[in-house]
């Protein structure tokens, strides 16, 4: 199982922090994926949202170059930008599932990760 950090931690701990409503009446089995999940949360909404910074990065401007060099430049810019979209689904289906279970995480994760760009 993957350690858990300081936020993930607290959520664990107080019952009136968790993601899980029912965690009290989980079979231990349960528990277990429950926790596990927990211990992965942030590290994928980290993961998520630097690989989305990587890609959109990537994206070149195609300065001085001939049409055709342009052109295969773009071809590449939206590859790269399909794969920034990967990214930025797999944050949004995170994103919705924090925010449907606690509103506080999600915002205090939005916080520390998408610099201060909470807008829900």
């Amino acid at each position: 199982m993957l350690p858990l950090n300081h936020t993930l931690l607290r959520i664990c701990v107080r019952p009136s922090m968790t993601l899980f409503k029912s965690q009290q009446y989980m079979t231990p089995e349960q528990q277990t994926i429950a926790l596990k999940f927990l211990g992965a949360l942030e590290v994928e909404y980290a993961l998520c949202v630097g690989e989305i910074q990587k890609a959109q990065a990537a994206i070149a401007d195609p300065i001085n170059m001939s049409d055709e060099q342009a052109r295969h430049l773009d071809f590449a810019n939206r590859e790269i930008d399909a794969i920034a979209k990967y990214w930025q689904q797999r944050l949004v289906s995170l994103i919705d599932f924090i925010e449907t279970n606690n509103s506080k995480i999600n915002k205090e994760l939005a916080i520390k990760y998408l610099n201060h760009q909470y807008e829900r």
